[in-house]
C-alpha cells in the first residue's frame, strides 16, 4: 500500500504526492472514507490507490508534516484548511466529531432555541429543542407543579413519594374534626336562618321588613334587623339555650367571622355588638366578653373581663342608603393564643379598616361564653333598619377559608 502526502500550497491549490504516482493534482474529485480506507475519487468515477489513516500526512503552507490516528481528526483538519476534496453540504462548517467527550456540556436549564442534527432517513435536518417539546407533550404529561396544574388538598401538596393517608368512615385527624365544628349561619330571604342560631326580638324589635339582595356582585342576602317604635328595641340571633354552643371556651383557636353592613335610616344612637359573652343584655355584654360593637356608625372589638375592657382603635363605616345598596364589611376575631386575640375588618373592596390584636382584658379559658349578633336603638321612634347581617359563623378551630383573611 502507497502513501499519500496532501501539501497545501501559497495559491491556496492542494498537490498530492503518492510514493508510487509521485506529484498530481486534481480537479474535480472526491476525498473518501470507507471501511477505515481513504481513497480519492476524480468527477468521472476513476478511483485512485487506497491509503490507511497511517499512510497519509498533510501539511499546510510553509507548515511541518501533521499526522493522525483516527478519520474524523484528519477530516475536521482537511476542512479547516478549505480542502476541495471534501463536500460539506452546506450543513455545517466541517464534520462533527463522532466521539462525544471532544464536546462541551450544554448549559441547563435549556432555553429552546439550541439546534441538533439528525437525519430523517433521507437527508441531514435540523431540529430545535422547543420542536421537541412540542412533539413530545403530545405523548408524555406536563410536568406538575402543585396549585397550578394539580390541585392540594386543604393547601398541602400531594406530589412526592409515599402513602397518603386518607381518613374515613368515623375517622378523621384533630385539625379535620375541630375545623369540622364550624356554625355556620346565612340568613334566607324568607326571613329564616340556616344554622345554629335562635332569633328573639328586643323590646318589638323585629326583622320583618323585606331582606336585601345587594347590588354588588358575588354577596348574599341582608337580614335587616329592625328597631320597632320603642325605646331600646331591636333583635338579636344568640345560642344560648342551645345546648353545648350556650358553653363556648374562650380558648386558642376560637374563631367568628362575619359580614355586616349598617343603614343610613337607623340613629346616631344605634348600638351593635356581634361575638362571645357570658350574658347578652340590651347594652352591654356583663362581664366577660370578645366582640365587635358598633355605636352609630363607629366599629371597635373589644376584649372585656371582669368589667374591664381593652378596644382596638375605632374604625367609621359608610351607611348603606337603602335595601339594595348595601356596602359590606367582614370581620374576624380570632383566638391566636389563650391569651390574645386577633381582630380584623375589611371593606368589600379590599380596604382594611381594622387589624390589630389585643393581650389585655382577655376572659380565662375557665369562662364559658355564648355566640350572639345583637342591635337596638335606645331611643323611641319609627320602625328603623339598624343593621343588615348577611350571614355568621364561629367555631373552636380557625376554618381554612380564613387562612388568607
Amino acid at each position: 500500500m502507497s502513501t499519500l502526502e496532501i501539501r497545501k500550497l501559497q495559491s491556496g491549490a492542494f498537490k498530492h504526492v503518492d510514493s508510487i504516482d509521485g506529484e498530481f493534482f486534481l480537479g474535480r474529485f472526491s476525498f473518501k472514507n470507507e471501511f477505515n480506507i481513504a481513497f480519492l475519487v476524480e468527477a468521472y468515477g476513476a478511483k485512485r490507490r487506497t491509503y490507511s489513516i497511517g499512510d497519509i500526512a498533510v501539511y499546510n503552507y510553509l507548515g511541518t508534516v501533521e499526522n493522525f490516528t483516527n478519520f474524523t481528526d484528519l477530516i475536521n483538519r482537511l476542512v479547516a484548511l478549505n480542502y476541495t476534496g471534501i463536500d460539506t453540504n452546506n450543513i455545517i462548517n466541517g464534520f462533527l466529531s463522532d466521539d462525544p467527550t471532544t464536546y462541551t456540556s450544554a448549559t441547563l436549564p435549556l432555553t429552546g432555541t439550541e439546534v441538533a442534527i439528525l437525519n430523517d432517513g433521507v437527508n441531514w435536518v435540523k431540529i430545535t429543542w422547543n420542536n421537541i417539546i412540542s412533539s413530545l407533550s403530545s405523548v408524555f404529561q406536563t410536568i406538575l407543579v402543585s396549585g397550578t396544574n394539580i390541585k392540594t388538598i386543604n393547601g398541602t401538596s400531594i406530589l412526592g413519594s409515599g402513602n397518603l393517608v386518607v381518613g374515613g368512615g368515623g375517622g378523621g385527624s384533630s385539625e379535620d374534626i375541630l375545623q369540622s365544628s364550624w356554625q355556620d349561619s346565612i340568613f334566607n330571604t324568607d326571613n329564616s336562618v340556616v344554622g345554629s342560631l335562635k332569633g328573639y326580638n328586643i323590646n318589638g324589635g323585629n326583622i320583618n321588613q323585606a331582606i336585601s339582595s345587594p347590588n354588588i356582585a358575588g354577596f348574599m342576602n341582608f337580614l335587616p334587623f329592625c328597631s320597632g317604635t320603642s325605646a331600646n328595641g331591636g333583635y338579636r340571633y344568640i345560642t344560648l339555650g342551645n345546648g353545648l354552643l350556650s358553653a363556648i371556651r374562650p380558648q386558642s383557636g376560637l374563631t367568628a367571622f362575619g359580614c355586616i353592613c349598617i343603614y343610613a335610616n337607623s340613629s346616631a344612637d344605634s348600638y351593635t355588638q356581634i361575638g362571645f359573652s357570658n350574658n347578652f343584655s340590651l347594652t352591654s355584654f356583663a362581664y366577660f366578653g370578645i366582640y365587635l360593637e358598633i355605636t352609630g356608625a363607629n366599629a371597635v372589638f373589644k376584649t372585656t373581663s371582669s368589667n374591664a375592657s381593652s378596644t382596638t382603635a375605632i374604625a367609621v363605616l359608610d351607611y348603606s342608603a337603602s335595601l339594595g345598596s348595601e356596602i359590606p364589611y367582614y370581620f374576624m376575631m380570632t383566638f391566636i393564643s389563650d391569651t390574645e386575640v386577633l381582630f380584623k375588618m375589611i371593606k368589600y373592596d379590599g380596604t382594611v379598616m381594622i387589624n390589630q390584636s389585643l393581650n389585655t382584658n382577655v376572659p380565662a379559658t375557665s369562662q364559658r361564653l355564648n355566640f350572639a349578633a345583637m342591635s337596638i336603638i335606645q331611643t323611641a321612634g319609627s320602625d328603623r333598619k339598624i343593621i343588615g347581617l348577611s350571614r355568621v359563623g364561629f367555631g373552636v378551630k380557625k376554618p381554612s377559608f380564613l387562612d388568607s383573611f
